[in-house]
């Protein structure tokens, strides 16, 4: 009976420091796992560059819209005879119909090496994705 008296009291102790204990809110909580592990912030980084890389990789499969347009009016003409000036336009839609498969595997690959890095922790060595500096 003795023996349990300071146990009691050690829970009574350890649950009023729990009750006692400040209520975070989530943006505190993210904050302190990021300071705690900022691999965590690393790893998201590699997860949009590996998304990033397939939306470049799906890039060439679609059709490519250019347009150009210039107006021209030089001086000393009459505008009933040069209908105001020189007026072209210009609208070309170009697509490679055929690359021997290079577009649908290079696709293939960066869907690969994002699901590597998605696999793998990005701390390892074997992680194909790796971040590029960015430009000053």
């Amino acid at each position: 009976m003795v023996a349990a008296l300071p146990v009691a009291l050690l829970l009574t102790l350890s649950l009023r420091d729990a009750h006692a204990a400040k209520a975070i809110t989530l943006d505190e909580a993210v904050g302190r796992a990021l300071q705690v592990a900022p691999s965590l912030e690393s790893a998201a980084a590699l997860s949009d560059l590996g998304v990033a890389r397939i939306e470049e990789a799906r890039a060439p499969l679609f059709p490519s819209v250019s347009s150009n347009g210039e107006y021209f009016q030089p001086s000393g003409y009459d505008k009933t005879i040069s209908n105001g000036g020189l007026t072209q336009a210009q609208l070309a839609l170009t697509y490679t119909a055929f690359d021997g498969g290079r577009r649908s595997a290079q696709l293939r690959a960066a869907r690969y090496k994002r699901k590597l890095c998605l696999i793998r922790p990005p701390h390892t060595s074997t992680c194909c994705v790796k971040a590029r500096p960015k430009p000053n």
